[in-house]
C-alpha cells in the first residue's frame, strides 16, 4: 500500500505515523526506535531537568538513527521557561518540533526565520484555525479520548477530526484513542493525513 500523504512528504517519512510526546516516556531509546521503524519519534523537552540534558538526549537518538526526530514541547507544564529548550533544538538542527498544551504564538515567534517544521496539538476547530494563521505546518487534533486531553468540550475524536479537515487547509494529524492500524485507516478515511499515538 501507497502510504505517502503530504505529512510522510513533510517530515519526510515513511509512514504517517508520529509518536506523541509522552511526558516522562519520550526519551532518545524511544524516538529512535519509531523513526527507525518509518514513522516520527519524539523526545520530550520539558519533562528533562535542563537544556543540556535535552542536548544529550537529541544527541543520543542522532546515534541511533539517521531518520528524521522530532522534539515536542509541553510549553503549559508548570510554568516553566522553554526558550532555552527550543535554543538547544534549534543548534542540534532539530527537523521537526511539536508544541502541546500552551498558546503557541510566543512559540512561533521565537521560531521565526527558522526552517524547522512546527506541528500544534488542538482540541478544538478554531485553535486549529488559529495554529494555521499562526504559521503551524500541520495541525495534531486530539478529541477527549487522547491522553493529556487539552480541551474543554467533550468532543471525540470521530466528531473532531473531520471538523478540523474541513476547517484548515494544512495537514491534519488524528490523535486520541487510535491503538493500532485499524485506527489510522479510520482517522485516514475522516481526512486526516496521519496520526499521532502515545500507548496503549
Amino acid at each position: 500500500m501507497n502510504w505517502n500523504t503530504r505529512i510522510t512528504d513533510l517530515l519526510n517519512i515513511k509512514y504517517p505515523i508520529i509518536q506523541g510526546g509522552l511526558a516522562y516516556l519520550a526519551y532518545s531509546e524511544l524516538a529512535a526506535a519509531v523513526s527507525n521503524a518509518g514513522g516520527l519519534g519524539q523526545i520530550t523537552a520539558m519533562s528533562l531537568e535542563s537544556p543540556e540534558a535535552l542536548r544529550k538526549e537529541i544527541q543520543k537518538v542522532k546515534q541511533l538513527t539517521t531518520f528524521p526526530f522530532g522534539v515536542n514541547f509541553a510549553i503549559g507544564q508548570h510554568g516553566r521557561p522553554y526558550t532555552a529548550y527550543l535554543d538547544v533544538a534549534l543548534d542540534e538542527k532539530v527537523a521537526v518540533v511539536s508544541v502541546t498544551g500552551g498558546n503557541p504564538t510566543p512559540f512561533f515567534q521565537y521560531l521565526e526565520g527558522s526552517n524547522v517544521k512546527k506541528l500544534v496539538l488542538v482540541a478544538a476547530k478554531r485553535q486549529a484555525q488559529k495554529a494555521e494563521e499562526l504559521g503551524a505546518d500541520a495541525v495534531m487534533v486530539v478529541g477527549q479520548e487522547g491522553g493529556g486531553h487539552l480541551g474543554k468540550d467533550d468532543i471525540g475524536s470521530l466528531v473532531l477530526i473531520p471538523q478540523v479537515v474541513d476547517a484548515v487547509l494544512i495537514p491534519v494529524i488524528a490523535s486520541g484513542g487510535i491503538g493500532d492500524g485499524r485506527g489510522l485507516m479510520a482517522a485516514l478515511c475522516l481526512g486526516a493525513e496521519g496520526i499521532e499515538m502515545g500507548t496503549r
